[in-house]
């Protein structure tokens, strides 16, 4: 049997700098504690819109967390006010109707 505890596991971080360089920004979510599993990745652009309103599509990895009791989620029921959901199982035309009010607002 062969053993994997050597060998590198791939990793990626997506961050945001101005054009000289600085101020550099974390754009996925950090680390946790209670991360189910490895953040392995952070996110990918999926689109980078017009760039007139300082936004982006991302699409991230969710990774559940485990372990731990009052996230804002259990304590409240909603999800914070700058992550958008959708409902699993949805249809084609709800995720895009989603994306669309997204990119509207």
């Amino acid at each position: 049997m062969k053993s994997i505890a050597a060998e590198p596991i791939g990793f990626s971080r997506l961050v945001a700098l101005n054009y000289d360089g600085s101020n550099p920004k974390m754009l996925g979510q950090t680390d946790s504690f209670y991360d189910a599993r490895i953040r392995q990745f952070d996110a990918s652009v999926v689109d980078w819109l017009d760039g007139s309103a300082n936004k982006i599509l991302l699409q991230r990895d969710y990774v559940p967390e485990e372990g731990k009791i009052g996230t804002h989620l259990v304590r409240t029921g909603v999800l914070h006010d700058a992550v958008h959901f959708v409902q699993k199982p949805f249809a084609p035309e709800a995720i895009a109707h989603k994306v669309r009010e997204i990119l509207s607002s």
